[in-house]
Formats: C-alpha cells, structure tokens, sequence
C-alpha cells in the first residue's frame, strides 16, 4: 500500500518516494481496490507470496490516472486526511467505511457510465457533503467530525445506495472477485 506521512521514515526494504502537487488524490486512488486490482492483474512484477504484489515504479507511471482540476480533487484530498487521522485515532470503523467510500469514487471515476447507470455515482454528493480540516480544528474536532462523516455515508440514501449496490455493477464484481466492495 501507499503511505503518507511528514513524518522522517527508515525503510528497511526497497521503497519509493513520490512528491508533487496531487499527492492526497493520488494516495486515494493507488490505494483504492481498483487500482490494486490493475497493479496484481496487469502491471506487478508477478506475486511474491500469495497476494503480495510488487508496485514498480515503471508500472507505476503507465497507470492511467484520470485527470482532475484541483477542485474536483478536493474531495479525495479530504477523504485521505480523514481516513489518515482515523487510523491514526483507532476509529477503524470509521476509516474502513471512508475508505469503502473512495472505493466506489474511484469506481465512478473509471466508470461513470455503468455506475451512473446502476445508480451508484456517489462522486457529486460526497463533492457537496466533504468539508476539509482547518488549522483551527483540534483532534477532538475531527475525531467527531470523522464519526459524523463516517455515520452519513451510511444514512445518507445516496451515499449508502452507492455502496450496497455498487457491488451488483458487472466491472465491480470482477475487480472483486465477487465478492463486493
């Protein structure tokens, strides 16, 4: 998996470091089922032990990672951060739902159409629902803030619709073995 962190790292193994400008919507998306799947199905170095995959960095940069303007990355963005500070808290309920979410975003950005079509494109109502942390939140804040998040993506009709169903679109079940998202 990707990691981010602003943290200083030892690595004791072979690691690769990207930097830039999208850093977050390209976490989102390399860390995304889909994008594992494309990694183990197309472009990894064969497994090393069953499931493992070897990410190379010259599959890596023939990935094909849809083009986004800053705004419509916003959303990514803020999932991660979300999903990083749950981890990081122990709210691991939270980070799996939040990362069930970009899933199925992630879905839509490679398959709008069939996900359109299915009526699970969740891509707009997360864009309108997210809200990003700000220098004044504190973790207490967030903490609650991730909670709330985590609990209207399952009430929300829209949302929780798009992660049920998505499991049902055909590109879906075979990037999951069947077994849903």
């Amino acid at each position: 998996s990707f990691v981010l962190t602003k943290d200083e790292m030892q690595c004791l193994d072979t690691a690769r470091v990207m930097t830039g400008i999208n850093i977050k919507y390209l976490m989102a998306l390399l860390n995304s089922k889909f994008c594992e799947w494309v990694f183990a199905k197309f472009y990894a170095g064969g497994n090393l032990q069953g499931d493992t995959v070897r990410y190379k960095s010259t599959f890596l940069e023939n990935l094909p990672i849809p083009e986004l303007s800053a705004a419509d990355q916003v959303p990514y963005e803020i999932l991660v951060d979300c999903i990083q500070f749950a981890r990081e808290r122990g709210l691991d309920a939270e980070a799996d739902t939040l990362e069930a979410v970009v899933d199925v975003m992630v879905y839509g950005l490679y398959f709008m159409e069939d996900m359109k079509a299915a009526d699970c494109y969740i891509n707009e109502r997360i864009a309108e629902s997210v809200r990003p942390f700000t220098d004044a939140c504190d973790d207490a804040f967030k903490a609650a803030y991730v909670k709330k998040l985590a609990e209207f993506c399952k009430k929300d009709a829209v949302v929780y619709r798009g992660l049920i169903q998505s499991r049902n679109v055909g590109v879906v079940k075979t990037i999951s073995g069947g077994k849903g998202v």
